[in-house]
């Protein structure tokens, strides 16, 4: 960087925290700097503060050329003549203290080379210092004479950080139209500077960072201020990059073989399951019986990455979601809990087995899908035919549009062939016992129902069923008796009070009970059923039941 180019950086810049640094080939003598002149005090350019940064600098110049060195100074003027602008909103200062001006600026760069007279070595001419062009002299005046259109081109393009190449080069684009449209042919020379007003205006106007920013003043006035510390930034940047970059390179190697490693492994699985029998996709007994595997990817976009909204079925074992398969079939996905890859064998075979039944009651299973997923651990499901008309608990139990009413004679077929969990049932007993002690059995009936059976028989079932889920073991009929109690119109047996003692004997239990003689089933003490229930309007309120 050449020395004055240097100087005029130094001048340039008033923020205190910028720093100037030039590479030199040799390095100048370091003076002492005194304290303000009475030149500087009356000039209103801040030439302390360059004098201050240079004293805080310690910098070291390169001296080049004449004709390079005075463009520099040139354009140094031009950015003191921006910062002005910024400060008090006039181009140049007044004439009264040009004379001050000038004393000061060519007093600072004798402190730094001696001997050197800017204006009789570069030809400068007093009035460069505060002359104006086409009368010129305020922010307001300039704007008046550009059109909104230019001006808007300039901001547009300048007010942005400059240190981007394309950003500088549209501004410099956009200034350099405004300088051709408005300022050719009127500049004086050395006396006064036309063609610098766009450079000046943008940098202190346009421009959010102003003149002494280190990329607008290497932009737009051609000066290289570098800052030390943003050297040492700079290079700090540079190897945290340089490491980023490395450790980046290493971790990215250091995944590809752990995926390499992976898959590896499980092409190597796969070779030796085929090799047992365990293929992707197979045929069973029955010739049109034919069970496949998924993956778990294709599952995941059949149930819309297992939505809730998806799901049919909750249970202590997993999930039940509906999913739709590429063939447009709709189907039951059963997503069990807490698997692990060692029982996958046996998995697998239960469910050959299970696709190989055809059954009335079964539900035909479609396939299953065994793997082990990233953060979501081992996955077994099982893929079978999605049945549309729910389950008996969605019918009896279900709300609003699950709720479908099921009349007297289904629900009797229902229960000669269904299989009901103890613990299911007996949540209830409590409650339809106490019902029955108040002589409303037929409160326990749904009053929902349609088609109703006669009042005998639906009596019968309420009692068989208190009966079969009596908290006596002893006290319940077997399989055998309740089929002949429901089909062969045989009595109910008398039901124990509860709580039953546990103090008593098996055998008085069922003697009292009468259950030793399949055949013999003792008359139950006759009771009156009074119930506001509202099914007993099709019977009248009140009736003996024998």
């Amino acid at each position: 960087m050449p020395f004055f180019v240097f100087l005029f950086l130094v001048l340039v810049s008033v923020s205190p925290n910028l720093t100037f640094s030039i590479v030199a080939d040799h390095a100048t003598p370091t003076r002492k700097l005194g304290s303000s002149s009475s030149s500087s005090s009356l000039c209103p350019l801040d030439i302390d503060g360059f004098r201050k940064i240079i004293h805080e600098s310690n910098l070291r110049l390169v001296f080049l050329d004449v004709q390079t060195e005075c463009h520099y100074m040139f354009q140094a003027i031009r950015l003191l003549h921006s910062q002005y602008l910024q400060t008090t909103g006039y181009f140049f200062p007044p004439p009264a203290a040009s004379d001050a001006c000038w004393v000061a600026y060519e007093g600072l760069v004798d402190e730094l080379l001696p001997g050197f007279r800017v204006r009789s070595t570069c030809g400068f001419k007093d009035s460069l210092m505060w002359e104006s062009c086409l009368n010129i002299t305020t922010r307001s005046q300039f704007e008046k004479l550009i059109s909104q259109s230019d001006l808007q081109k300039i901001w547009s393009s300048c007010n942005q950080s400059l240190s981007n190449s394309s950003f500088c080069s549209s501004c410099l684009d956009s200034l350099s139209t405004v300088s051709e449209s408005y300022f050719r042919g009127v500049n004086d020379g050395n006396a006064s500077d036309c063609t610098g007003y766009p450079s000046i205006y943008a940098a202190a106007v346009a421009n959010p960072y102003g003149p002494t920013n280190f990329d607008t003043a290497k932009c737009l006035f051609s000066i290289d201020l570098f800052p030390t510390h943003k050297k040492k930034k700079k290079h700090v940047v540079f190897r945290a990059v340089v490491t980023g970059s490395v450790c980046g390179f290493i971790g990215a190697i250091g995944v590809v073989w752990i995926f390499w490693r992976r898959h590896r492994k499980m092409k190597k699985k796969n070779m030796v399951e085929n090799e047992m029998g365990f293929t992707p996709k197979r045929d069973f007994i029955g010739g049109n019986t034919k069970l496949f595997k998924l993956t778990f990817q294709e599952i995941k976009k059949s149930t819309n990455n297992f939505s809730r909204e998806n799901i049919i079925g909750m249970g202590g074992y997993g999930n039940v979601y509906r999913g739709i398969l590429p063939d447009g079939s709709e189907v039951a996905f059963k997503r069990f809990k807490n698997c692990s890859v060692a029982a996958d064998k046996t998995f697998a075979h239960e469910v050959e087995v299970i696709a190989s039944i055809r059954h009335v009651n079964l539900v035909a299973l479609r396939g299953y899908c065994t793997e082990t997923v990233p953060l979501e651990g081992h996955q077994r499901i099982i893929v079978c035919d999605l049945v549309h008309n729910r389950s008996l608990y969605d019918h009896l139990f279900g709300s609003g549009a699950e709720k479908k009413k099921l009349s007297w004679p289904t629900r009797q077929k229902i229960a000669l062939v269904i299989e009901f969990k103890g613990v299911n049932t007996l949540l209830l007993t409590d409650w339809a016992w106490s019902l029955v002690k108040q002589g409303k059995v037929l409160d326990i009936i749904d009053g929902g129902m349609p088609e109703l059976g006669l009042q005998d028989e639906m009596e019968k079932y309420v009692l068989a069923a208190l009966v079969s889920a009596h908290p006596i073991v002893q006290a319940r009929p077997t399989m055998d008796q309740i089929v002949k109690i429901l089909e062969a119109n045989f009595p109910v047996p008398p039901i124990p009070d509860r709580p039953f003692s546990l103090l008593e004997s098996i055998a008085d239990t069922e003697q009292s009970i009468g259950f030793n003689n399949l055949n013999y089933f003792p008359s139950p003490e006759p009771f009156i059923c009074n119930s506001d229930h509202p099914i007993l309007d099709q019977y009248g309120n009140g009736r003996r039941l024998k």
